[in-house]
């Protein structure tokens, strides 16, 4: 009857203790979105967004949500760093894939406003260390990131912008670049606000 009794205790510490775990991943998550969201000064739309994208990426449900949501709102004026929140985050992330997955969401909730603020470089810069990753992913992520935000070389089809087909005949096209040239004017634009 002992063992079955201490088999018992055992499974029921093991179950605190992941519940534990979970509570402080989820604390985590909200607080770090929180921190880098309010990094620039105000929280945006757009960062809200992100964060909840980032709640489905990492597969979170709706209870799980709700406290990371709480937590979220707790962290925008808490006295702690997004730095302890990453080390909390890294001590019961234990799969690196998923530290990794989590600084990729940091990026996204940076990128959300399209800008990345100083402060928000910073952080991103530094976070490396305490969530346990490789520091090259902040170059890699930067590479990435402006790569992305480039606009294409490839030119847009000229008679698409006129709004003609590639048929039309050279008349057809004078036309048509006259009116967009009217349309899009400087002085009509300035005088238009």
């Amino acid at each position: 009857r002992r063992m079955a009794h201490d088999a018992r205790e055992r499974m029921r510490a093991r179950h605190e203790s992941s519940l534990e775990r979970e509570v402080v991943f989820l604390t985590a998550v909200g607080a770090m979105l929180a921190k880098l969201s309010k990094a620039d000064g105000h929280v945006d739309a757009t960062e809200i967004e992100a964060g909840e994208r980032a709640f489905v990426r990492l597969g979170l449900m709706p209870e799980n949500r709700e406290l990371c949501i709480r937590a979220f709102r707790a962290a925008k004026t808490d006295t702690h760093s997004i730095f302890e929140y990453a080390e909390s985050f890294a001590s019961v992330a234990r799969a690196v894939a998923i530290r990794e997955m989590m600084y990729d969401i940091l990026w996204d909730v940076a990128c959300a406003d399209g800008t990345v603020s100083v402060e928000e470089r910073r952080i991103l810069e530094l976070i490396v260390t305490p969530l346990r990753i490789r520091p090259s992913l902040f170059v890699e992520q930067r590479s990435r990131r402006m790569r992305a935000s480039r606009p294409s070389s490839r030119a847009a089809d000229p008679y698409s912008v006129l709004g003609c087909s590639v048929s039309a005949s050279n008349e057809e096209v004078r036309r048509a670049y006259r009116a967009q040239a009217k349309k899009h004017h400087p002085d009509l634009l300035r005088a238009q606000g």
